[in-house]
Formats: C-alpha cells, sequence, structure tokens
C-alpha cells in the first residue's frame, strides 16, 4: 500500500465506497477496518448498511464525506438513526460524483424487538428501503433504481450475537445491470479482559454475484476510547486482503464524539476512510 497521506487523516470527515453497480455500499471507517464482517455488529450507525437489523445506539447522527479515485471523486452522506415508541428508526442520504456520474442516494430503515417463544432473549427483525438516482454526464440518460433489505440480529449472550440479511431482494435492474441478492450470516464476539482492556472480534460468509466470500473483523480497545482495528477480506478479487483501523472515542458538550480512521484496497489503489460519529 501506499503511504498514507497525513493531511487527509487530519481531515474530520467519513469515507465511503461507491462501486458500480447500485446499493454496492461500503459504509463507515469502522466497518472498513474490520473487513466488512458487520453483519452482527452492533451500535454503529453505519451497521444498518450490512444488516437493517442493526441495534443501533440511539439519537446517533453521522456525516461522510469521501474522496478518492476510480467510481468516487467526492461524495457526502449523512445519516440518523432515532426511536418512535418501540420502532428503532435509521436513515442515510447522500450525494455521489463520479468520473462520470452524478448519484443520489436514499436508504431508510427500521427495526423492532421481538420475543420468539423458542429463543431465548429478544431478537431484532429490520428492513431497509433503498433508492438511487444517477445522471450520466457522457451521455443524455438518466437512471433509478428502488429495492429493499431484510435483516435479523439475536443476542444469544450479553456478549455474542449472530445476524443474517437478505439485501436488494428484488435484484432490482439498474441501467443495462441487474442488482445481485447478498446473503450475509455472520458473528460477534466481545470481551471485556478487564476496566481497560476489551477486544471484539466478528466474521461474516456472504454470497453474492456468484460467489461466497470471507470477511473477518477483530478490535483492541484501551480504557474504551482509544482503538485498534485489524481486518480481512478474502475472495473479493482486487480488494482481497489486509485492512487497518483507528478509533477515537471522547466526551463534547451533552454527548460522545467518535472519529474511526481505515485503510484498505480497492481495486488497486489504498482506500482511506474517516468517519465522523456524535451521540446525543
Amino acid at each position: 500500500m501506499k503511504k498514507i497521506s497525513l493531511s487527509l487523516i487530519a481531515l474530520f470527515f467519513a469515507t465511503s465506497i461507491y462501486a458500480y453497480p447500485p446499493f454496492d455500499f461500503e459504509l463507515g471507517a469502522r466497518s472498513s477496518a474490520m473487513g466488512g464482517a458487520y453483519t452482527a455488529v452492533k451500535g454503529d450507525i453505519y451497521a444498518v448498511n450490512y444488516n437493517p437489523a442493526a441495534d443501533v445506539e440511539p439519537h446517533q447522527a453521522a456525516a461522510d464525506f469521501s474522496f478518492g479515485k476510480n467510481f468516487i471523486n467526492n461524495a457526502s452522506m449523512f445519516g440518523y438513526s432515532g426511536y418512535w415508541d418501540e420502532y428503532q428508526l435509521t436513515g442515510f442520504t447522500g450525494y455521489i460524483k463520479g468520473d462520470n456520474h452524478k448519484d443520489k442516494y436514499l436508504n431508510l430503515s427500521g427495526a423492532k424487538h421481538h420475543q420468539f417463544s423458542l429463543l431465548p432473549n429478544y431478537t431484532h427483525i429490520g428492513v431497509s428501503l433503498k433508492y438511487i438516482g444517477t445522471d450520466y454526464s457522457n451521455e443524455s440518460y438518466s437512471d433509478s433504481a428502488i429495492d429493499i433489505d431484510l435483516g435479523a440480529l439475536h443476542d444469544i449472550t450479553d456478549s455474542l450475537s449472530v445476524g443474517a440479511s437478505i439485501l436488494n431482494v428484488f435484484g432490482s435492474r439498474f441501467y443495462d445491470f441487474k442488482q445481485s441478492r447478498i446473503l450475509r450470516l455472520g458473528g460477534a464476539y466481545e470481551y471485556f479482559y478487564d476496566d481497560y482492556n476489551q477486544f471484539a472480534f466478528s466474521s461474516d460468509i456472504v454470497s453474492s454475484y456468484g460467489k461466497w466470500r470471507l470477511n473477518l473483523g477483530s478490535e483492541y480497545g484501551y480504557l474504551s476510547k482509544y482503538f485498534v482495528r485489524l481486518g480481512y477480506k478474502g475472495n473479493y478479487d482486487d480488494d482481497t486482503g489486509i485492512t487497518l483501523g483507528l478509533g477515537w472515542l471522547t466526551s463534547l458538550f451533552l454527548g460522545k464524539l467518535r472519529l474511526d480512521y481505515s485503510l484498505s484496497e480497492y481495486e488497486n489503489e489504498d482506500l482511506q476512510k474517516l468517519t465522523v460519529t456524535f451521540n446525543f
């Protein structure tokens, strides 16, 4: 990998991937640093992108600005998660400008806890409605697509969770491409060694575009404030390999501010991300 630009590390923005075809997003620096193994991860607003049933912390806002090569020149994403009665509501909206296209993206998700008689603890069940519209600069043409995601997440214990999701249920057609359905199965485990040291591990198997893929993630936290992350993506063609990341959590005003940075590879280019999340 090329050297990391220090100026990019200093930016208080989030970076995300847009990869043609539509809805093929990887959002959030923490998820990217953990190799995209995020189907059973809780707490992070960007986990909804991998599983609409992700159990997100309430009143969480995120801003996401990206700059990169290939399909991304610049992009911005904004997200918010809150609660209405017993329903968890999460939304993302964004704008993406590529080499030859401009995209408008919207994701609205809803989730609810449910108690199944045969399972201990509650199960989180969720659905996402997604829209993307694109204008192509190299020809007089525009296109749009709508699709949904379905997911479930179950806490086996306070530390161990399992999740499953089906993304792009309808396989919406977009321009000359039919979006593939994606099946994700994953698990996540948190381990608090003592008051100072904590660990998190996650793994996913993903079926997409006729391939089975593997995602592995790990995180070490010190004082629940400083974080180091390592992940791996397997069988993703040019994107296969090691992912790295850092995180920092601090109190700010009446809430908590979290900055997450990641370094991964996308189409043989270094991809850097910095996510800003505020809980209030």
